[in-house]
């Protein structure tokens, strides 16, 4: 069978695999502490479609239902979905998919699995942070850590309003996040609205902003241009000791940028009668690519300047 790898668009994106069957659209995955295990008939497909999207930054291909169906445990029924696929191109994904719509291949038969691992149960008191179930951080993705400093300015009593300045709907440039992603050269920003993460994972929402691009020694003939279109999801929750701020980015200007998501991981704690600002970064490759040492050496390099401007943030709203 042909497995493809896609982002699933809910409220937020999610990374799925997909398989076609004889009779059903196969879509798996995991993300936020929840398993995606969708089987759709294929006589329950309307349409298929490409492209036709307000958003300027993807090319989707969009599927409607006849009757709506859950695509997660306890989640609402979706009436139509949005797939990316990992590729410059979705044609050749449209045209299979049409294919099996149209029932044209009728020789495959594909036993869809059962679940290939239990849900994972959320502790509300649970502070360990590294085994959150509802991360967006890809699963087994090898984290650097290039930030680890002590916030002069903060006290451990003020964690929660930390989390409260997190949560903000206007990220204008006087609030935590707006401000932090001016100093960093953003703009157009625009932000989805917030939605709650199941199993007491947090808060999500998705940004779309125009970022500046540092110089990257990039052999010819690649180039970087001056900005960049980026997507990021946010994810914002409260432990017990500590805020988790953590985002997941895909450039889409960049040299292969659609081939790899920058992924952050900001964590405030407590330490004793003080706080400490801890950021890890990594680079998780859908695609290979010769430029990949360069892209993640360039990007711990912006990330760990992204980082000290961050935890300055903090101390200025908060400790102020």
């Amino acid at each position: 069978f042909q497995f493809y790898n896609l982002s699933l668009r809910l409220r937020v994106r999610h990374f799925c695999i997909m398989f076609m069957s004889r009779t059903h659209l196969c879509i798996y995955g995991r993300s936020l502490g929840q398993a995606i295990h969708v089987q759709i008939p294929w006589t329950n497909i309307q349409s298929v479609s490409r492209g036709g999207s307000l958003d300027p930054f993807i090319d989707p291909v969009h599927i409607v239902l006849k009757q709506p169906q859950a695509v997660c445990q306890g989640g609402k029924p979706e009436q139509s979905l949005e797939l990316r696929f990992y590729s410059k191109n979705a044609k050749p994904k449209l045209e299979a998919m049409r294919a099996w719509y149209s029932g044209e291949r009728k020789s495959a038969i594909f036993q869809f699995a059962a679940e290939i691992e239990p849900e994972a149960s959320a502790d509300e008191d649970d502070d360990e942070d590294d085994e959150d179930v509802s991360s967006i951080i890809t699963e087994g993705l090898t984290m650097q850590s290039i930030v680890h400093e002590r916030l002069e300015g903060v006290q451990p009593q003020d964690l929660d309003t930390i989390h409260s300045k997190l949560l903000v709907d206007d990220w204008d440039e006087l609030s935590l996040l707006g401000g932090f992603l001016r100093s960093c050269e953003s703009k157009d920003i625009v932000t989805a609205p917030w939605a709650a993460v199941a199993n007491n994972g947090g808060m999500v929402r998705e940004v779309k902003m125009v970022v500046a691009v540092p110089k990257i020694p990039l052999p010819p003939p690649f180039g970087c241009p001056p900005q960049t279109r980026v997507t990021t999801t946010y994810r914002v929750a409260r432990r017990r000791n500590c805020v988790v701020l953590e985002s997941s980015s895909e450039s889409h200007d960049v040299p292969f940028g659609g081939y790899f998501t920058v992924q952050e991981r900001n964590v405030i704690r407590s330490d004793g009668d003080g706080v400490l600002f801890e950021k890890c970064v990594g680079c998780h490759f859908v695609r290979s690519t010769m430029l990949k040492k360069i892209i993640e050496s360039e990007t711990q390099k912006k990330c760990a300047k992204v980082g000290q401007l961050l935890a300055q943030q903090v101390d200025r709203v908060v400790g102020a």
